[in-house]
């Protein structure tokens, strides 16, 4: 596994992983209305990821930037479990299902 990039600010990372598994991975943790997800994706589809795994609300302007890729990707949407004391456990549950769903 190499990084190809990574851009980190505060709270949020998007980065590019090459060579996992012969796959190319594009990952955007900002997944909010009016930030970065439309460019991000943009650049991963630019970068030739095989894989895109993002952030985004259940409706509304996230969804439909995805959306717009439907015709080049298979999009499969992952409900993200909710906690409100127990973040990093949750947060290692839900990455560890994204990783057993792609073999890796």
């Amino acid at each position: 596994m190499s990084y190809v990039s990574c851009e980190k600010d505060d709270k949020d990372e998007k980065c590019v992983f090459g060579n996992l598994n012969g796959m190319k991975i594009g990952i955007e943790t900002q997944g909010d209305p009016g930030y970065r997800l439309p460019k991000s994706l943009q650049d991963f589809v630019q970068g030739m990821c095989n894989v895109i795994i993002c952030a985004c609300r259940t409706k509304g302007s996230t969804v439909e930037a995805i959306e717009l890729y439907r015709n080049d990707y298979e999009i499969e949407y992952i409900k993200k479990m909710v906690s409100k004391t127990n973040f990093k456990q949750t947060n290692e549950f839900d990455a560890n299902q994204i990783i057993e769903k792609l073999g890796l």
